[in-house]
């Protein structure tokens, strides 16, 4: 008795083993057959992609002597004079399909420089609202968002600002605006401003 239950049962796990290896040999097959025709798309115009521009005269740059602020507004300075764009969301693959192949590489920069930009903001933001200048700060993490930045700590010191300057209104735009992210941290913002 106890040999046929466990020649059933290797009989079973024998076949759930090949479905899921047939399975993973599919996905597999569908990711290199997209790489491949990823790397023949041709050049397309980027022109009209949502480039962002940073708003530095809204920014209270050179306004407060502090070393941490003065080092987040010379990067911001510096990220003004390059081409910026978020494409959180979007696969090298998806990128090459989209744009082809040969604006890939300036495409890549455009969105490191998004991730140098996110950062920035958060730093700055942060360092402006633990000096006093929730005003300010609110205006630079509010940036971020507009910008879809998915930092959870865009989110929650922002969240934490309106509260602090009694603009309790505003959080459910700011629930809204992480409603629309196309990020693998959406769940976790959505998380931490339910949290009270």
């Amino acid at each position: 008795m106890f040999l046929i239950i466990f020649i059933i049962f290797v009989v079973v796990f024998t076949i759930m083993l090949r479905r899921l290896s047939s399975r993973d040999q599919k996905i597999q097959d569908e990711f290199w057959d997209r790489e491949l025709r990823s790397n023949t798309v041709r050049k397309k115009d980027i022109s009209s992609l949502s480039y962002i521009t940073i708003p530095l005269d809204t920014f209270p740059i050179g306004k407060y002597e502090d070393e941490e602020l003065s080092d987040c507004e010379t990067d911001l300075r510096g990220l003004a004079d390059r081409q910026i764009l978020n494409l959180n969301g979007a696969s090298n693959t998806d990128l090459k399909l989209t744009y082809g192949v040969p604006n890939f590489q300036f495409l890549s920069e455009c969105d490191e420089n998004f991730a140098v930009l996110a950062r920035t903001l958060v730093r700055y933001g942060n360092r402006l609202f633990a000096l006093g200048h929730a005003q300010e700060a609110e205006t630079v993490l509010a940036f971020g968002v507009a910008c879809h930045s998915d930092i959870v700590s865009n989110y929650t010191l922002l969240a934490d600002i309106y509260r602090a300057l009694g603009k309790d209104d505003k959080l459910d735009s700011l629930i809204a605006s992480a409603n629309t992210l196309d990020s693998s941290r959406k769940d976790a913002i959505l998380k931490k401003l339910a949290e009270p």
